[in-house]
């Protein structure tokens, strides 16, 4: 059994989970942060500095996002021809950074994970009442995202609709994060961390898979946490 799906049966991941449906705006909030995955991280290292100007700067993000939609606030760039030819214009939405070419590792980390990756690890924290196996395995997806040298997307394959977004941390590990609920009122914050540096032609690292759960039914939010080995 995949590790997700086993970490998380007891919330019907699989049977129930669904992105929060509530559109009080043009975008939801999880849309917002999967498709701004990248603008995000720059936050986040602005936290590194501030705190405070970190988490203002998501909140504004995320607001505009909501606001205006993930079209006009975090859509990929787009190229466009003019009657030149030869000549090539690009237009790029608010907050993302100005560029189309896809940076070459020594700037752009997280190529270095681009690719899939097969998960092999064992249970080394758990304090939710459900009961969890002791060992699970799971298959990674990484995919860059070049207009945001650091930023990558993941795709789980227990989880095939659900979108991980984050990016490289500065001591290199890539960091996957995905905020999902489900329909007994739970809300679950899966994370993937791969530990890195590492090279393109790197084909083993060490890493983990873990979970924070908040359901009504329980006294206190409860973690699990898997570590092991990633090889692709």
């Amino acid at each position: 059994m995949k590790l997700l799906a086993a970490s998380v049966i007891g919330f019907a991941m699989l049977a129930g989970v669904h992105e929060a449906s509530a559109r009080p705006f043009v975008s939801t909030r999880a849309e917002c942060r999967q498709a701004c995955g990248g603008v995000l991280l720059i936050c986040r290292a602005i936290g590194v500095r501030s705190p405070q100007a970190g988490a203002l700067c998501k909140s504004k993000i995320i607001r505009l996002c909501r606001r205006y939609g993930v079209a006009e606030t975090c859509a990929p760039p787009t190229t466009t021809t003019t009657t030149f030819p030869g000549v090539t214009t690009t237009t790029f939405p608010s907050f993302v950074p100005t560029t189309t070419t896809l940076p070459p590792a020594a700037i752009n980390p997280a190529l270095a994970f681009a690719g899939t990756w097969n998960f092999y690890g064992t249970l080394s924290q758990d304090t939710c009442p459900e009961s969890l196996p002791s060992a699970g395995t799971e298959r990674l997806t990484v995919t860059v995202i070049p207009s945001s040298p650091g930023a990558a997307v993941g795709q789980a394959a227990s989880a095939p609709s659900t979108t991980f977004s984050g990016g490289v941390s500065s001591t290199g590990d890539l960091a996957l994060e995905a905020l999902m609920s489900n329909q007994n009122g739970c809300t679950i914050d899966t994370a993937i961390l791969l530990d890195g540096p590492i090279s393109p032609y790197t084909t083993t690292t060490a890493g983990g898979i873990g979970f924070d759960a908040s359901c009504p039914v329980y006294v206190a939010p409860c973690r699990v946490i898997y570590t092991g080995t990633w090889t692709r």
